[in-house]
């Protein structure tokens, strides 16, 4: 009697999991230099994706912050974050799911990456290739805007993290918080303030229009509407603004917006006198904003200006 030994075949994984770089974009705002890789990956197979390792890993440039977002809400189950390398661990993608990484940088540089998951292997594909299944954070200003402002607003939401440093109120939560709860808010003032007036102006009108009446969006479209030669509109908007309650941070605001109006129409001594007064209601924020609007750029070099956003001395 023979008896044979047999070998069970070696499981060959044949689901996908569909992974792709873009090319890193590199983006100043104020005193920061950064740079951003975006990572989409997204489960093309038939059934759920389980235990999903994602590794990348970098040469030269450091990791400074890291975001993720997945059309299906679910946050991993293991972010473990280096100066070089960081892993994210999911603990299932199912099919079509998809997950957006995007890795500030301290320059441009395009990270190696590794994927696998227990019934999938990962495969690389061109960036446009994907399905456009883009996170539900990001849906709303993508679904407006062409690609590369796509990079742009997830790169100003980590500058908008920096840069728009929030200050507590009295039920616990931001002014910030409140009026500019969303990324999108956040992305679009600094959109306005570095120049991209078009992007802004959807957004802040998209806010509107979804019933977000607050000082700071509706002086945000001010600003917008006055740049773009829609003075009489941006008018309107301003005395809209100046109808709610604000606080000294949300007065503070409308007045630099104000402000920039008038430095748009050649009044500089207005435009000094409205930014002394917004600085005047909150020193620390508006003296960074006027730092990073290029709106501000004509009377950069003036004097007075120089004065008036000069920090004090640390008593």
């Amino acid at each position: 009697m023979f008896i044979i030994f047999t070998k069970e075949p070696a499981y060959v994984k044949t689901e996908r999991l569909i992974y792709s770089v873009q090319q890193t974009a590199s983006f100043s705002g104020g005193t920061e230099n950064l740079a951003l890789a975006v990572m989409t990956l997204q489960n093309e197979g038939g059934i759920a994706a389980k235990h999903v390792t994602l590794v990348l890993s970098l040469k030269a440039a450091n990791i400074r912050d890291l975001a993720i977002a997945s059309n299906a809400g679910l946050p991993p189950i293991k972010k473990d974050i280096k100066s070089k390398s960081a892993e994210v661990i999911l603990d299932a993608l199912l099919p079509k799911e998809s997950l957006t990484i995007n890795l500030l940088l301290s320059f441009p540089e395009t990270p190696t990456i590794s994927v696998r998951s227990e019934e999938s292997i990962g495969i690389e594909s061109p960036f446009e290739s994907l399905s456009t299944h883009k996170p539900s954070s990001v849906n709303t200003i993508l679904e407006y805007l062409v690609p590369i402002t796509g990079v742009l607003v997830s790169i100003l939401a980590f500058l908008s993290r920096r840069i728009l440093d929030k200050g507590s109120s009295g039920n616990g939560k931001t002014e910030e918080e409140h009026y500019l709860s969303s990324d999108r808010n956040n992305a679009a003032f600094l959109m306005l303030h570095r120049g991209f007036v078009d992007d802004a102006a959807i957004i802040l009108s998209d806010a509107i229009h979804s019933g977000r009446h607050d000082p700071f969006t509706f002086s945000n479209f001010a600003l917008c509407k006055a740049i773009k030669g829609d003075l009489e509109g941006g008018e309107t908007l301003m005395r809209a603004a100046e109808f709610y309650n604000a606080t000294s941070h949300g007065k503070a605001v409308v007045a630099f917006n104000k402000a920039l109006i008038f430095q748009l129409t050649d009044h500089r001594d207005q435009t000094i006198e409205m930014l002394r007064a917004a600085i005047e209601l909150s020193p620390t924020k508006i003296r960074r904003y006027c730092r990073i609007s290029v709106h501000l750029d004509p009377i950069r070099k003036d004097p007075v200006f120089e004065e008036l956003v000069r920090s004090p001395p640390a008593k």
